[in-house]
């Protein structure tokens, strides 16, 4: 018995230990629209993901076209609010762990940069809005529209922190890294994060970074 819960002991902090990729928007290279002008206080962005199983993130990788600064990234988690944003969830300034070369696509070089998070627990069948941004330089962040796109071909254009509207421009690229906990209905409890957002004015246009 006590070989048993040993082994049992092994397996559960292995599963902790485990981090890997859960949700992938990563570029293609015909897809790969660079890039979006993308500052904390200024014009920024988030897209919507929902995970298949409860998880823990521990990481957030932003795909640039600009070369990694000396400051910190804003990584900014919201609720759904009828297919919008809704309430801030968590938000937290972090410095990048790694700043590497992607590739050279659609004649752009795009880097990409790691920021690790401080853990945020995560259910299943629960749709999330999340993004990050430059505190105070430009992040640059890349956008995938084509045939290749994952997603819905939009995300949400904020001025600051107010949601402005959908911009049309492709979805956010991006990756989220974590832990699968298990679990995969939602709990009731779930009600409590889904707080509701306030609109922010139509009017903001989006700007694009000349390159």
């Amino acid at each position: 018995m006590k070989r048993l819960a040993l082994l049992l002991l092994v397996g559960l902090c292995a599963t902790a230990a485990y981090a890997g990729t859960v949700w992938d928007y990563s570029p293609i290279n015909t897809d790969a629209v660079c890039c979006w002008q993308n500052q904390t206080a200024m014009q920024n962005f988030a897209d919507n993901f929902t995970l298949s199983v409860n998880t823990t993130i521990t990481g957030f990788n932003l795909f640039t076209g600009n070369f990694p600064p000396s400051g910190t990234y804003n990584v900014h988690l919201y609720a759904d609010s009828g297919g919008v944003p809704g309430a801030l969830l968590d938000s937290q300034n972090v410095s990048a762990s790694s700043f590497t070369f992607y590739g050279n696509l659609g004649g752009n070089d795009i880097y990409e940069a790691v920021l690790p998070l401080a853990p945020i627990d995560l259910l299943a069948g629960v749709q999330y809005w999340i993004g990050a941004s430059g505190n105070g330089f430009e992040a640059g962040q890349l956008s995938l529209q084509g045939p290749g796109d994952p997603g819905d071909g939009q995300m949400a254009q904020f001025s600051g922190s107010t949601f402005q509207f959908m911009t049309q421009v492709g979805d956010q690229s991006y990756q989220l890294i974590g832990n699968p906990t298990g679990g995969t209905t939602p709990e009731p409890g779930t009600m409590v994060l889904l707080g509701t957002g306030l609109l922010g004015a139509l009017g903001v246009m989006r700007r694009k970074m000349n390159m």
